[in-house]
């Protein structure tokens, strides 16, 4: 009988020190979000330990942020490219009415091209080329 009882002792003092020890390494999420050792005093500066369904409500919520922020992330880009691409076309535009204002200036103008544009190049090399060619030279060179 005496055996026995000491069995039975030597197993309940078993037991409970594997129950203590699980509790130990046992990881629980505090109300913060953040992790904490289970046992005595957990999460005790942090809220308490929050429950399943709140954690996996955060868990949630964050993926949900994440998703939006990406959303949010892509629409900008989207917009930013499109604001570079009108500006782009908008610079295009002007440097070519530029070109164009300056092709019908004669004022300055070295030679007269067939398309009745006018050149301002300084030697004969390249005038009205584009424009089909020189129609009348408009100085003495």
């Amino acid at each position: 009988m005496s055996k026995l009882r000491a069995l039975l002792t030597i197993a309940g003092l078993l037991m409970l020190a594997s129950g203590t020890v699980s509790a130990q390494a046992l990881k629980v999420t505090c109300k913060d979000g953040t992790k904490s050792a289970g046992g005595q005093g957990a999460c005790s500066s942090h809220g308490g330990i929050a429950s399943k369904a709140t954690v996996k409500a955060d868990a949630k919520m964050a993926k949900t942020d994440a998703m939006a922020d990406a959303k949010m992330a892509k629409t900008a880009l989207k917009s930013d490219a499109k604001s570079a691409s009108t500006a782009l076309k908008a610079d295009s535009k002007a440097a070519k009415s530029m070109t164009k204002s300056a092709d019908q200036d004669a004022k300055g103008a070295t030679a007269m091209c067939k398309d009745n544009t006018y050149s301002h190049a300084k030697s004969a090399q390249g005038m009205c080329s584009g424009h089909g060619g020189v129609a009348k030279l408009l100085t003495g060179k």
